[in-house]
């Protein structure tokens, strides 16, 4: 019982995140470019570790064969979208050649996050939590580092 009420519990909040984000995204993002960036960076990585923890969820319950094909999606079309914000955001830095390789190392740890979402097999889901801590920590030195040089 105590498990079925966690899936629900995790579908909701899947459920209002979704919500919230199509309602931000909806909206004309009137922001800079380095903020889009970062903003896109911090909510695709978001959006994919729920759909991650929805699609386990599913196939437990038994309404979902396998994650990876869903988590897959998810990473896929949060790379694309980044994409294009990372090279409108990098565009203001040309002068700054050390900002600009920071921002490109920030950009490449967040792809390895991204590709991290998928658990492995045999994972336990400890271990996947911390896993997941680690990448977002050392994302935020990345972002640390690059702030500090690009005097933002």
């Amino acid at each position: 019982m105590k498990k079925i009420i966690s899936i629900a519990m995790l579908a909701s909040v899947v459920f209002v995140g979704c919500i919230t984000a199509s309602v931000v995204y909806a909206e004309e993002d009137n922001r800079p470019p380095l903020e889009q960036f970062q903003g896109g960076t911090h909510f695709r990585l978001l959006t994919c570790q729920l759909e991650t923890r929805l699609a386990i969820a599913k196939v437990r319950l038994g309404t979902l064969n396998e994650p990876y094909s869903t988590i897959g999606a998810c990473v896929k079309e949060g790379k694309s979208a980044v994409k294009t914000l990372f090279q409108k955001a990098n565009v203001q830095f040309v002068a700054k050649p050390e900002a600009s390789k920071l921002l490109k190392e920030y950009y490449v740890l967040w792809l390895s996050a991204m590709d991290s979402v998928k658990p492995d097999i045999d994972e336990l889901e400890t271990d996947y939590k911390t896993r997941q801590k680690n990448g977002e920590r050392k994302l935020n030195e990345a972002w640390h580092r690059f702030e500090i040089e690009s005097e933002l």
